[in-house]
Formats: C-alpha cells, structure tokens, sequence
C-alpha cells in the first residue's frame, strides 16, 4: 500500500531523490567526522540509525501494518453495534409479545385450551363430521327461539 506511505503524500519523486542524496551527503560528513575523530564510533552508529529510521521506505510498512490492524478493528467495533443494536431490538420486541401470551396461556385452564383447539379445526375443515354435527346443533338451537 504505497499510498499509504506519507512521503507521497506530501513529495513528489524528485523531492525524494533529493532527500536521498543529501542523507548521503550528511552520512558522507558524519564520516568524515568519525575519521577526524571528532565524533566518536558509538555516535557514528547513533546518528546512522537515527537517520536511516527517520526514512520514509522504512517506516511505511509499519504504518501499513498499524492502518490494516486499525481497519480491522474499526470493522469489528461496527459490526458489534450491530448485533447490539439488532440483539437488543429483537429481546424487547421478544418480551414485548411474549409477556401477554404468557399471561394468556397461564390464566386458561387446559380443558378450555381443548375447546379452542377443536373449535379451530371445525373452523378450519379438518374435522368435516363434527362440523356438519356442529352446524346442524347450531341451527336447531337457532329455531327454537
């Protein structure tokens, strides 16, 4: 993910170039100084690895690294509100339905249950003898009053 890489986001190919050769150039003098001996081996090495870690190539593929483990957790947190959110929808639509059937079905006693359940399937057809039964019985209690 070069694009990623903040040194193309701000220069352009020649500025980088440029950058390059005058890190060269201050390697080349912090040499020359360590020859001279004005600068000691140990801060040779110090101010070589502070500029080679102040590179943009270097640092990229942390940054890539960094943004894909930021992109996944922002994923994850997404998706969790989500499922919260639909979670905490469904249990209170859930409670909401349930809390009146549960208090219907508590407060009938079982014969009466039976009666509804028969009267339903009169209703719907599946018991085509007791229907027609039911019916006549229905309409002979009609005529006498």
């Amino acid at each position: 993910m070069s694009w990623l890489s903040p040194s193309s986001w701000f220069l352009s190919a020649e500025d980088i170039a440029a950058g390059r050769a005058a890190d060269e150039k201050l390697r080349a003098l912090n040499e020359a100084a360590a020859q001279r001996g004005s600068i000691s081996p140990l801060e040779l090495e110090r101010r070589n690895q502070a500029q080679q870690d102040s590179d943009a190539g270097t640092y990229a593929p942390g940054v890539n690294g960094s943004f894909r483990q930021g992109w996944q957790e922002g994923q994850q947190n997404v998706e969790d509100v989500i499922k919260d959110t639909t979670s905490a929808i469904a249990n209170g639509v859930g409670s909401v339905i349930a809390a009146p059937a549960k208090g219907l079905a508590s407060g009938m006693p079982w014969w009466l249950w039976l009666i509804a359940l028969v009267a339903l399937l009169v209703y719907v057809g599946m018991m085509p003898g007791v229907s027609a039964s039911v019916l006549a019985s229905a309409r002979t209690l009609l005529k006498r009053k």
